[in-house]
C-alpha cells in the first residue's frame, strides 16, 4: 500500500500543468489502519515529503474522500498520532477541497503501486519517527510573497553575514 499525490503548476488561466508525481510506501504498521486513518497518514507523509517545495507557498489540496477534509478540518480526533498529523498538516497555507476519486486517477494509480524490490520497509520511516518534522522556513506564514533576492528583506538574520558573502 502506498499513497499517491500529483503536484500541479498553473500555467495557462484554467490549465495545470503536471510537475512532479509521488508515491510513499505504508509500513507494515500503517498499512493496517483503518481506512480513514491510512488515508489521514498518507497525506501527512506526502506533505513531509514535499514540504520544501509546499513551505511558505499557498496551494489547492484535493483529496477524494470527505471524511478525511472532515478530519483535517476539525481540531479533536480520536488519538494523540492523528492530532499530531492534523496539526502538521494544518501548518501549511492551502485551500481544502472535495474531488471525486474517478477523477484522481493518477494519485489513486500511484497509490496502488507495487513495492520496488529494492525498496525494503525501513525505506519510508514512519511519521513520528522524523525527528524535526517542523523545520524553520523564512517564508512561514506568507502567502503569496516571492523574494527575488535576499536584499528585500528587511529582517536580520542569524545567517546575513553568509548572505551578504554570498551576493
Amino acid at each position: 500500500m502506498a499513497a499517491g499525490a500529483v503536484l500541479t503548476q498553473e500555467y495557462k488561466e484554467g490549465k495545470d500543468r503536471k510537475v512532479l508525481y509521488e508515491s510513499i510506501n505504508f509500513s507494515k504498521l500503517e498499512s493496517k489502519y483503518s481506512k480513514p486513518k491510512l488515508e489521514l497518514c498518507g497525506v501527512a507523509k506526502i506533505h513531509t515529503k514535499l514540504q520544501k517545495i509546499l513551505w511558505g507557498q499557498h496551494f489547492e489540496l484535493k483529496v477524494d474522500g470527505k471524511a478525511l477534509i472532515e478530519m483535517i478540518n476539525t481540531s479533536c480526533l480520536p488519538n494523540a498520532t492523528m492530532t499530531r498529523w492534523v496539526a502538521f498538516i494544518q501548518i501549511f497555507s492551502f485551500d481544502l477541497g472535495h474531488k471525486p476519486g474517478k477523477t484522481l486517477t493518477i494519485p489513486d494509480g500511484l497509490s496502488r503501486r507495487p513495492k520496488n524490490s529494492e525498496e525494503e520497509d525501513g525505506d519510508t520511516p514512519e511519521f513520528d519517527e522524523e525527528e524535526n518534522w517542523i523545520k524553520p522556513h523564512l517564508g512561514f506564514g506568507a502567502k503569496n510573497v516571492k523574494l527575488h533576492n535576499f536584499s528585500e528583506l528587511q529582517v536580520p538574520t542569524k545567517q546575513e553575514g553568509f548572505w551578504k558573502r554570498m551576493q
